[in-house]
C-alpha cells in the first residue's frame, strides 16, 4: 500500500497540531509570582510573621468597630452583627495561628544561634 502525498501532509498537520494545542496548554498554566517564603527561623521570616499580626490586630480591632455599629443599627442577634462576628472570630484564629508560628520561629533562630555560640 503507497502512501499518497496528501496523507503525509496530513500526518505532518495532525502531529504539529497536536504539539501546538501542547504548548497552548503549557502556556495557559498559571506561573507562581508570589515571592519565596522565607525559611523558618530566619529573621525576615520573624519580620512577615510580625507585620502579619498586625495586619490581624488592625482588622479584629476594625471588625469590633463594626460589630458595635451593627448591633446598634441592627440589634443583637441580627444577620448582619452575627457576619461580622464570624469575621472576629475568623481574625482572631488567624492572629493565633500567626503569633504561634512567629514563637516558634523565634524558638528556632535562639536555637540556631545557641549553637553557632
Amino acid at each position: 500500500m503507497r502512501i499518497r502525498w496528501n496523507h503525509a501532509v496530513f500526518a505532518l498537520a495532525l502531529a504539529g497540531g497536536a504539539a501546538l494545542a501542547l504548548l497552548a496548554a503549557r502556556a495557559q498554566q498559571p506561573r507562581n509570582t508570589e515571592p519565596r517564603e522565607a525559611p523558618a527561623g530566619t529573621r525576615r521570616d520573624i519580620r512577615e510573621d510580625t507585620r502579619q499580626l498586625r495586619r490581624d490586630r488592625r482588622d479584629i480591632r476594625q471588625d469590633a468597630r463594626h460589630l458595635r455599629a451593627a448591633r446598634r443599627r441592627y440589634g443583637k442577634g441580627s444577620p448582619q452583627a452575627l457576619a461580622v462576628h464570624r469575621d472576629i472570630c475568623h481574625d482572631r484564629r488567624s492572629a493565633h495561628r500567626t503569633r504561634r508560628d512567629r514563637n516558634r520561629d523565634v524558638r528556632i533562630h535562639r536555637r540556631r544561634v545557641a549553637r553557632r555560640l
